[in-house]
């Protein structure tokens, strides 16, 4: 039960991460929002990293982390960046919900974790529920949305990739390095785009100030965290189940902080989410005991 809930918290964390896009890529340039969100959760990781005497980066397996640093968080990231400022947040989470589709297609193949009858019911259902959810007027997207649309399924191929390989290849390195060397290295490699920021003075905000620290601390460093652990212990394809939950909290979310409206198909497709999970992760059984 204690995995289950902290996949319920990953969602959470990750469901914030659109708004928080939104809201920073308006003030300050892609790539330069990607490298604070890196640079303030590298550093909280550092810091946990000492604490624990857990080894930052091990340079054995140096190839492998820069491997999960450009796909898992340079690549993705900016693209989400840049869809974030033309997409609403609500749907840049559910289009997030294409992660763990891919995913558990991959290790169908990859890791020959098959999908079993119950399974495939609860993806149905769960990426109806990523549709049905954001049918308040229907989806009507112009070319450029289109394109901002295509660059998130592109980062969740990404997520998915990194999300296997994580499995496969790097048994042998704890969850905790896997991340705060994958956050460091990417913040290293966009650690330019402080030279071409022309906004500088938008961080004398107190608002931009503590979006970044939420952004970086919780949606970055402790989610990753959570992920790269998940991965560990339960596998690629529970791990990534988080992206369902991703546009149920993104909407909360919406509601809350940006007074977007709870429609019907909002609560249908919720609860579709919810139902295809269970089915995923099996989770009937363990409620009837």
């Amino acid at each position: 039960m204690y995995h289950f809930l902290q996949l319920v918290l990953l969602g959470a964390l990750f469901g914030s991460s659109a708004m928080m896009f939104k809201f920073l890529a308006g003030e300050l340039s892609i790539y330069f929002t990607v490298f604070l969100r890196l640079l303030v959760g590298g550093l909280t990781l550092m810091i946990f990293c000492i604490y624990t005497k857990t080894p930052i980066i091990m340079l054995k397996n140096l190839h492998k982390l820069a491997f999960v640093t450009i796909v898992n968080f340079v690549i993705p990231l900016v693209l989400f960046c840049n869809a974030g400022k033309i997409l609403d947040s609500s749907i840049v989470s559910i289009l997030n919900g294409m992660f763990p589709v891919f995913t558990i297609i991959f290790a169908h193949f990859i890791l020959n974790d098959k999908i079993s009858f119950t399974g495939s019911i609860g993806i149905v259902l769960s990426m109806l529920g990523v549709c049905v959810l954001n049918l308040k007027n229907g989806l009507h997207f112009e070319l450029n949305q289109v394109l901002a649309a295509i660059m998130i399924i592109i980062a969740t191929i990404c997520y998915a990739i990194s999300t296997i390989f994580t499995r496969v290849q790097c048994k042998d390195i704890p969850p905790l390095t896997n991340a705060t060397a994958g956050i460091v290295l990417g913040a290293i490699l966009l650690s330019p785009s402080t030279f071409f920021e022309n906004n500088m003075t938008a961080l004398l905000n107190f608002k931009i100030v503590l979006a970044i620290r939420y952004f970086g601390i919780f949606s970055t460093a402790i989610a990753y965290a959570i992920l790269f652990h998940l991965i560990k212990v339960r596998g690629a394809t529970f791990a990534a189940n988080c992206s369902f939950l991703t546009p149920i909290f993104g909407t909360i979310y919406g509601m809350i902080f940006m007074h977007e409206q709870m429609t019907q198909s909002r609560v249908v497709g919720g609860l579709l989410i919810l139902t295809g999970l269970a089915l995923i992760l099996k989770l009937y059984p363990k409620f009837s005991k």
